[in-house]
């Protein structure tokens, strides 16, 4: 096996859906800036992947050890109207918090004494209010697949019943969040939304994933591609070559 096995191969089955998330906050910060300090102004491919995986995730043993057996991918992130009309009033604004924080991390030596020498900092964090999206996604096996006798077709079916479930049921395999956990997020079946056609931005680079090799279990490279907002809707569809995803680190030689 290589880092390939893990990667997403458009030949492989596959099923696109589509669901709605929406909360009362979202902070979900840029790379470029500071952590959690300014949210972007759509749900970013990264924490909708999150979003995704924390609904429902599955693996495959192979070789005696456990690997992702599908990945969820994100293709469009549509900005839409807030299902409560009274938040829909606050929808799109923004707010300042402000938060105690540590400047440095607990270690088992000084585990007894960390309480008390602990350095607290205040920082501040801006956050929207009222987010609410559509999700467009993918869900895709890996070829990792391929090393094992079964009828890929059957699982991919299967994994998407149990999706769409999960979604109609509104259950997750962990608390979904926009961001931060203390910013949770509902989900609902998509259908009926009204899209907001006036918001046009071009928002620069961000990034879409992580490529990340489970044989080391640790990510290798990240991939960005130039996000722009046309009509309400964030295009991240890179199977068709709607958007250009480009490599910011080279993969290590040692997992090539």
């Amino acid at each position: 096996m290589n880092v390939k096995d893990f990667e997403i191969d458009p030949n492989m089955p596959y099923h696109d859906l589509s669901m709605i998330v929406y909360g009362d906050r979202m902070c979900c910060a840029a790379p470029t800036g500071k952590p959690n300090n300014f949210t972007q102004e759509v749900l970013p491919p990264t924490c909708a992947k999150g979003i995704l995986d924390g609904i429902f995730h599955d693996q495959i043993l192979v070789g005696g050890k456990k690997f992702p057996a599908f990945r969820s991918c994100p293709l469009r992130i549509a900005i839409i109207e807030h299902p409560d009309p009274v938040k829909r009033r606050v929808q799109g604004q923004y707010a300042t918090i402000e938060l105690n924080g540590v400047s440095n991390k607990i270690s088992m030596p000084t585990k007894r004494t960390w309480a008390y020498n602990r350095e607290i900092r205040q920082r501040f964090i801006t956050y929207m209010l009222s987010p609410a999206f559509r999700i467009d996604f993918r869900i895709s096996l890996l070829p990792v697949w391929k090393l094992r006798e079964s009828d890929p077709d059957k699982n991919i079916n299967t994994y998407r019943e149990i999706f769409l479930r999960r979604i109609f049921k509104q259950q997750s395999y962990k608390q979904v969040h926009f961001g931060l956990n203390m910013f949770p997020a509902q989900f609902v079946q998509s259908g009926g939304e009204n899209v907001l056609t006036d918001i046009n931005r071009d928002l620069g680079p961000m990034i879409y994933d992580y490529i990340y090799d489970e044989r080391i279990n640790q990510p290798v490279a990240r991939r960005t591609f130039w996000a722009r907002i046309t009509n309400g809707v964030l295009n991240c569809n890179w199977f068709n070559g709607e958007v250009a995803l480009q490599t910011t680190k080279e993969v290590r030689q040692n997992v090539a």
